[in-house]
């Protein structure tokens, strides 16, 4: 008995060692020219506003380096799916971020971290005041802040999860200024492919 513990107890290591080399043979699903994108339903928080909404996040991502990318984005107020509060000149009725910036990852083979950092612009319509209810238009600077994670399941598909910061000063008169400062989530499926093969 004694001698068939010590034989589990040799081959326990070399099973382990086996395990890892497998491991590390797998497929790389991630490195430089990748090209990969999605688009989800974000639930997002104007915090400064007291405003919950959503927003359809979508974004394009190209992989330039081991650890740098650039990538693309588009958030887009949904004013259908929110929960708004009761003050006309905070709301506003159409939101449109859309942000362009650098992307940092670190992480295992197939599993990566990230953070991206994306200047931008907000595209807002927002009411003047809360009398007589007049919206205007106005594009303003913004800066987006994303921190995220990424698993290459295969080839072709990933799963993935961020939270985001943004924010953006709003002149809704010439008096005042709104901040359209929010936080973010956003998960799913999202879609890559790398577009050089090893050679």
């Amino acid at each position: 008995m004694g001698k068939k513990i010590i034989f589990v107890l040799l081959w326990i290591p070399c099973f382990a060692f086996g395990q890892t080399t497998n491991t590390d043979e797998r497929p790389l699903n991630f490195g430089p020219s990748l090209l990969k994108a999605s688009a989800t339903i974000a639930p997002t928080r104007f915090y400064k506003i007291y405003s919950s909404a959503a927003m359809l996040n979508g974004y394009l991502e190209y992989v330039l380096e081991d650890r740098i990318s650039v990538r693309g984005e588009v958030f887009q107020f949904m004013p259908n799916i929110a929960n708004l509060k009761f003050q006309a000149v905070n709301i506003p009725r159409n939101y449109t971020g859309i942000h362009a910036g650098f992307g940092y990852h670190i992480g295992k083979r197939n599993w990566k971290h990230s953070i991206h950092l994306e200047p931008g612009v907000s595209i807002t319509e927002i009411a003047q005041d809360n009398y007589n209810i007049s919206y205007k238009w106005s594009a303003n600077p913004a800066l987006l802040v994303k921190v995220g994670t990424c698993l290459y399941v295969s080839r072709f598909f990933d799963f993935f999860a961020e939270i985001n910061w943004s924010d953006s000063y709003v002149r809704n008169n010439p008096a005042t200024s709104v901040s359209m400062a929010q936080v973010g989530i956003s998960a799913g499926l999202g879609f890559h492919l790398l577009t050089k093969t090893k050679k």
